[in-house]
Parts: structure tokens; C-alpha cells; sequence
């Protein structure tokens, strides 16, 4: 039975904030622990809503910094997946693009870190402008990706933007 309701959303932000604790001190077996409890409330909970959204960003996070990059990647896209479907282009969508970018930055896979970059890179642009912190971040990452790739010339144009 999936129920909505403050008590699960307060429920669920309280775990959040625990284990992005535990993640920030770098304490990855408590935080699997409180992972645990994400995902028990969330068996409970609706798991289309942007709640959920979160949670799975943040526990793509925990994944990410371990290096378990193929957990990181079923949690990210689940977040995307959600974003896209309840926010459409919007910079919270553009996060989880970025974030799955980074993820196959890290494997090597360059081409699909980029292709992930550039539609994040056209969300930030439509919605926060060429000119803001997120979209200049999501500029160095995709001239970082040419870079990785060989092609230093496009790589080296948005680095320095």
C-alpha cells in the first residue's frame, strides 16, 4: 500500500539528511545503513513524485563517491526518469543529466558523458541563461569530455569560457 503524507515526507527528509551526513565523512557503511531505511519508507511511499527524485539522487551520491558507478547509474537515471516526468526541462532535470554525465566520465566512456553534459547544457541554457554557475560548470565538463576525447580544440574553446 503506497500512502502520501507529511509523516513520510518528513519521515524520508530526516533519513536524507542522515545519510548525506554520513556520506559527507565519508562514513559509506553507516550510510548504506540509512540507505536501507530510504528504501524500506520507500516501498511505503509513491515512488513518482519528487521526493523520490531525491532520494535517488542522493543515493546515486552515496554510490558515486564509493565507486560503485553501476548502482550510481540505476539511482541517477530512476531520478532523471522522475525529473523528466514531473518537471520537464527544468535545472532540477539538468542536475540529474549532469550527474549522469560525471558517472560516465569517471568509467571512461566519454561519448555518452558528453552526450548526457550537452543535454543538460541545453536545459541550463534555456531555463538559468549562458551566463549562470550551473551552465558555465556544465561548460568545463563538456570541454573536459572533448579534451578526454582527443578533440582539444572544441575541448579547449569551452574550458576557457
Amino acid at each position: 500500500r503506497r500512502v502520501h503524507g507529511a509523516y513520510f515526507d518528513k519521515q524520508l527528509k530526516i533519513l536524507e539528511l542522515e545519510e548525506q551526513g554520513y556520506y559527507g565523512l565519508q562514513l559509506f557503511e553507516e550510510a548504506e545503513k540509512v540507505q536501507k531505511e530510504v528504501e524500506a519508507v520507500r516501498e511505503i511511499y509513491d515512488g513518482d513524485d519528487l521526493t523520490a527524485a531525491l532520494t535517488f539522487s542522493s543515493l546515486g551520491q552515496v554510490f558515486y563517491e564509493q565507486g560503485n558507478y553501476e548502482a550510481s547509474l540505476e539511482f541517477y537515471f530512476e531520478c532523471l526518469r522522475i525529473r523528466e516526468t514531473q518537471l520537464g526541462h527544468h535545472p532540477q532535470t539538468a542536475l540529474a543529466y549532469h550527474n549522469i554525465g560525471a558517472v560516465y566520465k569517471n568509467i571512461g566512456e566519454y561519448k555518452r558523458a558528453l552526450d548526457f553534459y550537452l543535454e543538460s547544457m541545453k536545459i541550463e541554457e534555456e531555463k538559468l541563461g549562458k551566463d549562470h554557475l550551473d551552465t558555465n560548470v556544465t561548460y568545463h565538463r563538456i570541454g573536459r569530455a572533448y579534451c578526454l576525447m582527443n578533440q582539444l580544440t572544441e575541448g579547449l574553446s569551452l574550458i576557457h569560457i
